[in-house]
């Protein structure tokens, strides 16, 4: 199970690591984003924020603010990047409800998340992993721009198929200092109405 979990950890790492990978080593003007053909396409994925759970508690840090749940446990890490990651899950859970990612990234564009949602899109379409996923764009209020990856995660678990319907977004900061990457699953056909994907929806820059 242990294993299973880290899978999806290790993914979602990759927009981190990516995030300062693959767009050259200048720093393009904040005021203007190059495009070379990497943004997402097909029908826009909407999110609607939520302000706050009920019962919840909100964990904040100087860049971020997202609301955790009563029954739902946090833990956080360094990578060997400097990349910080927060994970989500229920008490006692092996695999984890919701991860954020944040990666620092001076003069974050739209290009750094393009690149990293679709380096990770390619490293989840290797095999059977994924096997409807798709990559669209994302409208979330507050957010200036935003990619999504959406499926459904084939896993097996002690012998037993396991599916869970996920969303993983990729963003950026309107100051344009951290490229972040959160991700939400769920059971297959819950995602919608499941408690990560409203924790997801709490997330918000500032607080």
């Amino acid at each position: 199970m242990r294993g299973v979990t880290m899978t999806m950890m290790a993914v979602v790492v990759v927009v981190g690591t990516l995030a300062t990978a693959g767009c050259g080593s200048s720093e393009p003007d904040a005021s203007t984003t190059p495009r070379y053909g990497v943004e997402p396409t097909g029908s826009v994925l909407e999110i609607d924020p939520l302000d706050s759970l009920k019962g919840s508690e909100r964990y904040s840090t100087d860049l971020f603010g997202i609301d955790v749940p009563a029954g739902m446990e946090t833990s956080t890490q360094t990578l060997d990047n400097g990349s910080e990651v927060l994970v989500i899950r229920e008490q006692g859970a092996d695999r984890a409800s919701v991860i954020v990612t944040v990666t620092a990234q001076e003069g974050a564009t739209d290009e750094h998340v393009d690149v990293s949602s679709i380096a990770t899109a390619a490293r989840l379409a290797g095999g059977e992993l994924v096997p409807d996923l798709e990559r669209v764009p994302a409208q979330w209020d507050g957010m200036e721009y935003a990619d999504a990856i959406t499926g459904t995660l084939h896993l097996e678990v002690d012998g037993a198929a396991l599916l869970k319907d996920f969303v993983m977004v990729t963003t950026r900061d309107s100051e344009r200092t951290s490229v972040v990457g959160l991700s939400a699953e769920a059971p297959e056909g819950s995602l919608e109405s499941s408690d990560a994907y409203a924790v997801l929806r709490t997330f918000r820059f500032g607080d």
